[in-house]
């Protein structure tokens, strides 16, 4: 048996998805059909064995990016979206491989097909998910150096150097300076941390995108918590998988 769990939010998307895999192999077995980012977060956090994970991108609650911030996931994923620019995202996390909608019958055998056989070898090679990643949209290899942003009836240019950080409030994105000032970004935390250079930018929780130049200091926390100081003072706590992310990180 397969054990399947979907992360989809459109009901006809999840009966299309469970309509083919029922056509293509019967030996899968739908463990769970979760539709939000907090409702999956939960559910993976019960250590629930599961196979393969058919997750879309773009949930009721927000991007499902903000799943792996806060759990460890190990288990192989299927990412299926409307989308196309989420495509060099998807590979920086647990992914199998990227359908996108409306799904295809042929295509989601061959992503069976693939996991079977990553499956019985028991290996995931990075390299085929990086091959897989270039045929999709091609290596991103330069990132994002500046951003030129409009205030009425005027333009300027902000480097992405004299960032210290971006934070999101009320569901926009403000990258505070470096200079104190703050400016707001057309783009979701999630756009950002793809377009920023991951040597000078880390996600250091939901609502946090920070640059190594703007961290004070690590501490430890009275109740067992690991913050991370910026420059002008705020705080920023972490996850457990994220405090070790960020070492790793600051120490290359």
């Amino acid at each position: 048996m397969i054990r399947v769990l979907i992360v989809e939010d459109e009901q006809y998307n999840v009966q299309h998805l469970i309509g083919l895999l029922n056509e293509i192999d019967e030996t899968v077995e739908i463990v769970a059909v979760i539709d939000g980012v907090e409702d999956c977060i939960e559910w993976l956090e019960q250590g629930i064995e599961v196979d393969l994970i058919f997750m879309d991108i773009r949930l009721s609650d927000g991007v499902c990016f903000e799943i792996f911030d806060a759990v460890e996931v190990n288990i192989p994923i299927v990412f299926t979206t409307a989308y196309d620019q989420y495509a060099l995202q998807v590979f920086k996390v647990n992914s199998l491989d990227y359908l996108l909608k409306p799904i295809k019958k042929s295509a989601l055998q061959q992503s069976l097909e693939k996991f079977k056989k990553l499956n019985t070898l028991q290996v995931y090679d990075k390299q085929i998910l990086n091959n897989l990643t270039d045929v999709i949209q091609g290596r991103k290899e330069n990132y994002r150096m500046r951003f030129l942003l409009s205030n009425n009836d005027k333009y300027k240019v902000i480097q992405t150097q004299d960032i210290a950080y971006i934070y999101t409030e009320f569901r926009l994105s403000k990258a505070v300076m470096f200079d104190k000032s703050v400016n707001i970004l057309p783009f979701t935390m999630e756009e950002l941390e793809s377009e920023l250079n991951p040597n000078r930018f880390f996600r250091a929780s939901r609502q946090f995108l920070v640059s190594y130049e703007s961290i004070k200091t690590i501490q430890n926390n009275l109740n067992s918590k690991v913050s991370i100081i910026l420059l002008d003072d705020v705080e920023v706590d972490l996850s457990r998988e994220r405090t070790r992310a960020i070492k790793q990180w600051l120490d290359t």
